[in-house]
């Protein structure tokens, strides 16, 4: 199937590819360390061949290096393009010429901001993604083999879930980003496992927010995440996710 041009949401996509680079890097001898403020923008490209292309050239800065730290920042011009800027000062130095590396694109263009250089590009600015159900139940019954199985995980995360809250609300009051981070990574990874993938993304915006020990923000992205926590309570209570042969209990 050809890799058509698609709206995709730029947040989980950036921290998606950042953590593709965290993982493989280390085996070229280098670290990756790569920061994504939180943004609920959209883009239209060819997602796939974008990720591979940004891959393979940070691959190719990675060479002879053992730390690469990049920290990723985003404009949107009057015109609907959005400037997609990857800064990393350590490495665009002056007597750097990533034009020269195999794997630079045309588009990518060379950029030196006040904050430290890196390079930019622009893409179309994509429409807005219309929002899913707060838990996708046929992909949660297809992974726990039936519905009363899978209805036994979403109840289990929920009663989990509400004493997580608690503590990660505790957390952003007390400004504890290492807490924070903490708290909000196991939210995010116990919802993907339950496909409650609204609620999995809020998490993420606040360990992001954690990560960076940067909680300016923090107290409006709780409330963030906990209002779309409250909708897929209200929601699953309420049987809308039941699905096919379920027996809500």
């Amino acid at each position: 199937m050809p890799d058509l041009p698609e709206d995709f949401p730029v947040f989980p996509f950036v921290q998606e590819l950042f953590e593709d680079l965290s993982l493989t890097l280390p085996s070229l001898g280098c670290r990756f360390e790569g920061t994504v403020p939180p943004n609920d923008l959209s883009a239209k490209a060819r997602r796939t061949h974008l990720k591979n292309q940004l891959f393979l050239f940070f691959a190719d800065l990675a060479q002879g290096r053992t730390v690469i730290t990049v920290k990723f920042t985003l404009a949107s011009g009057s015109d609907g393009r959005q400037e997609w800027c990857f800064l990393a000062p350590q490495v665009f130095t002056p007597e750097f010429a990533p034009e020269n590396l195999p794997s630079w694109q045309p588009e990518f263009q060379r950029l030196v901001m006040a904050e430290g250089a890196g390079f930019g590009f622009m893409l179309p600015q994509g429409t807005p993604l219309q929002v899913g159900p707060p838990l996708d139940w046929r992909e949660l019954f297809r992974l726990y083999g039936s519905p009363q199985a899978g209805h036994d995980m979403v109840q289990n995360f929920l009663r989990r879930s509400e004493a997580l809250m608690s503590q990660l609300d505790e957390a952003v009051k007390s400004q504890n980003a290492s807490e924070c981070f903490r708290l909000a990574h196991t939210l995010k990874g116990a919802a993907r496992g339950i496909y409650a993938l609204p609620f999995s993304m809020a998490a993420l915006k606040l360990e992001m927010a954690g990560r960076g020990g940067n909680l300016a923000e923090a107290a409006n992205l709780m409330t963030n995440t906990r209002e779309v926590w409250q909708e897929l309570v209200a929601w699953y209570r309420k049987g809308e996710g039941s699905g096919p042969g379920a027996n809500v209990g």
